[in-house]
């Protein structure tokens, strides 16, 4: 998946195979572009804004009854052409993106004379970042259906990249599809532990909000937190 390649060249994770995808990370991290380069890369470019405009074409009026539903699969037939053999070198080949294809406008903070050499030219929201971060979290340990990321797609990946059989979804006896239980998913007794004591969680005033409103202890999960909750 490429996410070690951040790390120190001598980390033991980067030689650890069993723990991510059955392989070793030998490659370095990429090089951070600077906006002097992403300003030379988009120098003699032109972008067209806007959805493109897609305009229907009207088709000619058609006679209906069997007539007409014989005319139709007649001018299919005349209509269908063979597929091109790629032997004869007929199949038109798609043009090579080059780097500086990933742009999709020219930002208008580059006119100002001091963007290009800034560091950090965007700034992050960090308060939703970690109520997404949170949200997620939390919703795989309980196992919340619209939060958890630990969902039958994500169990098919597994077996795409040929690790974790245990966690590997398999039929069951009636014929549809189980995912086996994960060491990280709570058992229901340890769900009712966490909501009580996130319910019966006092904090001091002005530090959080409500705790309690967002706790549902018949369904054991939690929902409606804010950012400064997370």
């Amino acid at each position: 998946m490429g996410h070690r390649r951040w790390l120190t060249q001598n980390h033991v994770f980067r030689r650890r195979k069993k723990e991510f995808d059955n392989t070793e990370e030998m490659e370095l991290a990429p090089i951070t572009m600077s906006g002097s380069s992403a300003l030379r890369m988009l120098q003699g470019r032109v972008f067209v804004l806007g959805k493109k405009v897609v305009v229907a074409k009207k088709g000619k009026g058609k006679k209906k009854g069997k007539d007409s539903e014989k005319g139709i699969e007649g001018s299919e037939k005349q209509k269908r052409k063979r597929a091109p053999n790629k032997k004869s070198g007929n199949v038109a080949r798609k043009p090579e993106k080059k780097p500086e294809d990933c742009f999709k406008k020219k930002s208008i903070f580059f006119d100002l004379e001091y963007w290009e050499h800034n560091k950090l030219r965007h700034n992050l929201d960090v308060m939703h970042i970690e109520k997404n971060v949170f949200e997620n979290l939390i919703g795989t340990l309980l196992d919340i259906d619209s939060k958890t990321k630990d969902g039958l797609n994500a169990r098919l990946d597994l077996g795409e990249i040929g690790i974790r059989s245990s966690l590997q979804p398999h039929e069951g006896d009636k014929g549809k599809t189980e995912l086996p239980h994960a060491p990280f998913n709570m058992y229901k007794e340890k769900k009712e532990i966490l909501c009580t004591v996130v319910k019966n969680c006092r904090t001091p005033d002005g530090c959080a909000s409500n705790f309690s409103r967002c706790v549902n202890m018949k369904e054991l999960t939690l929902t409606g937190l804010k950012s400064h909750d997370c």
